[in-house]
């Protein structure tokens, strides 16, 4: 799963070059093999979330590697319910989901550690990303 250093830096750095042209939407428009990557900090004993949105039928697949164990879940809030769809733990994450209907998505991480955690993901497949 780990992307080489330059080639993430390469996707990361076309990444920004789309943010700041004006693109409010990285995760473009639903097209499959859209790919959008990202790192962040988890502050002690935090979370981070990626929200997306998906048809039914479409696919996404997630990748991440986090300097500390995590656990995380792919989920969504069908009639104002949590309904959890995938979960794990680890150091680092292989996620395929496929959506069983339109909705938006998530994809959760969280962090037990008393110190920050780095998270470094990419996502490619049929989504929109949510603002």
């Amino acid at each position: 799963m780990r992307p080489s250093g330059g080639a993430f830096r390469v996707r990361l750095a076309l990444l920004l070059v789309v943010l700041l042209s004006g693109c409010s939407n990285p995760g473009g428009d639903s097209e499959p093999g859209v790919t959008y990557g990202d790192e962040f900090t988890i502050q002690p004993r935090g979370s981070r979330e990626v929200n997306f949105v998906m048809e039914a039928n479409a696919s996404v697949h997630v990748a991440f590697e986090a300097s500390s164990n995590v656990t995380w879940d792919v989920h969504s809030h069908p009639g104002g319910r949590v309904r959890i769809w995938q979960e794990g733990s680890g150091l680092e994450a292989t996620i395929d989901f496929t959506a069983p209907e339109p909705d938006t998505y998530s994809v959760w991480i969280k962090s037990a550690s008393a110190t920050p955690v780095a998270v470094r993901y990419e996502m490619e497949g049929a989504f929109a990303l949510e603002a």
